[in-house]
């Protein structure tokens, strides 16, 4: 009964309008307490240390990949950079024994996205306890990201910076089809103005396996983030829009991506692109 009263209220709230939605879109658009300063809206790539256990989200993801229904010899031995580059081989990733890829369906569906969701769904519904362990590490590493990383890229404390707790698992294998389509998310996702995407490989991003980035709103001069592990970029992808391309290449290309902003930032009255109250 609580999970459909909850369904009913999220239909209401997204048929819901206000009136006057048009200054209040142009409100939270234009209101620059509610925006990223200028300097952040600016890409940037940044190194950040990864030698040391706090913060090296491979491995921990590494060790939630090796729970998945392949078992963990599906990722055997150390090095992690060529274990997730050909993670399209592992035979039975795309459904098929042969360990080859399925344009017809998406990673998402993937054994190993599949582990990653189960395990951060494993408080809230009682999983196991290695599952509540390997979150409890994720979110620990994640943590001191945003404080030791974040933070001074936001301009701001420690604590005050709002961030995704579950960041977004894209997992690119090599296929005819494009995995993400040209959108921003502020359009597409409903997003508040003042969130700036992280966007963090966890092996080797180049060419047709990655994303594709314009360098400001409507410039369309999209160009591909070619970074390796213990690299990031932060983009404005609220308002920049981005994409990926048919992945060409040999290489799965696995990343995390993540919205963070400052704490001063966030809108409480916040009114999304069809004028409806945001929840985000």
């Amino acid at each position: 009964r609580q999970a459909g009263r909850s369904q009913l209220e999220r239909r209401r709230r997204k048929l819901e309008t206000v009136l006057g939605d048009g200054p209040a879109i142009a409100a939270c658009l234009s209101d620059t307490r509610f925006l990223p300063p200028l300097s952040q809206r600016v890409q940037l790539s940044f190194p950040y240390h990864v030698a040391t256990r706090e913060m090296d989200l491979r491995a921990i993801l590494v060790d939630i990949f090796r729970t998945s229904s392949l078992g963990p010899r599906a990722l055997l031995g150390d090095d992690y950079e060529q274990a997730l580059s050909l993670l399209h081989t592992v035979p039975g990733y795309c459904g098929r024994v042969d360990g080859g890829s399925d344009d017809h369906r998406p990673a998402t569906h993937s054994p190993f996205n599949k582990a990653y969701k189960r395990v951060f769904g494993a408080v809230a519904e009682r999983g196991t306890s290695s599952d509540c362990e390997l979150h409890g590490r994720f979110a620990r590493a994640l943590k001191n990201f945003a404080r030791q990383v974040l933070a001074p890229l936001l301009g701001v404390s420690a604590d005050d910076v709002l961030y995704q707790a579950v960041p977004v698992l894209r997992c690119s294998h090599p296929s005819a089809k494009a995995t993400g389509i040209l959108h921003n998310d502020y359009d597409s996702n409903n997003h508040q103005p003042a969130e700036l995407n992280i966007w963090i490989p966890m092996n080797r991003a180049f060419g047709a396996n990655t994303l594709y980035v314009e360098s400001a709103p409507n410039a369309s001069d999209f160009s591909p983030i070619e970074l390796g592990y213990g690299n990031a970029v932060r983009f404005w992808g609220n308002q920049c829009r981005h994409h990926t391309v048919p992945n060409t290449t040999s290489v799965t290309r696995v990343s995390l991506d993540l919205r963070a902003m400052a704490r001063h930032t966030f809108n409480g009255n916040f009114f999304d692109s069809k004028g409806r109250p945001g929840e985000r």
